[in-house]
This record gives C-alpha cells, structure tokens and sequence, in this order.
C-alpha cells in the first residue's frame, strides 16, 4: 500500500491540473468587417477583455461572406458579462486601421459562449501605433565658461 500512495498523489496532482485548465471560459466569434466594401488583409487583430489580451498575427477578413472565426480563452475570475474590445493593426502602415467591440453575456468559469460576431469599423485615417520610443543618449560634455575679465585698479 505504500508503494501506492506516491502514485496515487501523483495522480490527483495530475488530475487538479487538468481540471484547473478546464476552469478558463472560451469565447468563440466571428470577426467581420462593419464595412462591405472594406476588407482586412494581413492584418493583427488584437482583442483584450480588462487586462487579458488574444493577438490572432497576419489574419485577413472581410465582411458575412469573409469571416474570421476566431476564440478567446478568460481566466476563471472572469464571469457575468464581459466587453471585448478590438484592434486592428496594420504592420505595413504602422497604424490601427479598424476598431469593435462586443459584449458577450453568460461568461462562467469552464464554458463555451459562440454564436457572436465582432463588426469591425474601418477608420479613415489609420490611427498611428504610438509607443514610447527608444531611450534617448545622454548629452554630451558641457564645455567650460570663458575666462572673466580683470577687475579695474581704483585710484585715489
């Protein structure tokens, strides 16, 4: 029997494991275009729920006929109704060329919510990608004042 305990712990250990991954809720979607004339082509689709974030990298899309299906996974904190939000970057351009949102309902630690479309909104001009830049160098040497001048010799 006591040969048996270290694999049977191993086997619970195991089993809480698996079980623990399978408390994530997943979101399934259709991401189109909110546009018909309008289609996304190797593009980064970013889309975040608060602080979690899915990046889906040289995907393109289009309208109802030229969907993208496409699924994100939420920590089991994550219940109730939750927003997503959406970007949609162009790495040639260096910009946002399309933004959505959508709110999904029923989200429970576990479940698959699907069946909801993201309508992505063209905008015209791309918004820029800003980030903070490279450091800058420090400055160089300052260079030394000039020599001052003698003071006057007082006569009296």
């Amino acid at each position: 029997m006591r040969r048996l305990v270290p694999i049977l712990l191993a086997g619970a250990v195991a089993a809480l494991a698996i079980v623990s991954c399978g408390e994530r809720s997943l979101v399934v979607m259709q991401v189109e275009s909110a546009s018909a004339s309008v289609t996304f082509s190797n593009v980064n689709l970013v889309v975040r729920a608060g602080e979690q974030q899915a990046r889906f990298d040289g995907v393109s899309f289009g309208d109802a006929s030229n969907s993208l299906r496409a699924g994100m996974y939420l920590s089991s904190d994550v219940s109730g109704s939750v927003l997503l939000r959406a970007e949609v970057e162009d790495p040639r351009q260096n910009c946002v060329v399309g933004t959505g949102s959508l709110t999904v309902g029923n989200v429970s630690p576990g479940n698959t919510i699907g069946g909801q479309t993201l309508l992505i909104t063209p905008l015209q001009p791309c918004v820029p990608i800003v980030d903070g830049g490279a450091m800058g160098a420090g400055g160089g040497p300052g260079a030394g004042g000039s020599p001052g001048a003698g003071g006057s010799t007082a006569t009296g």
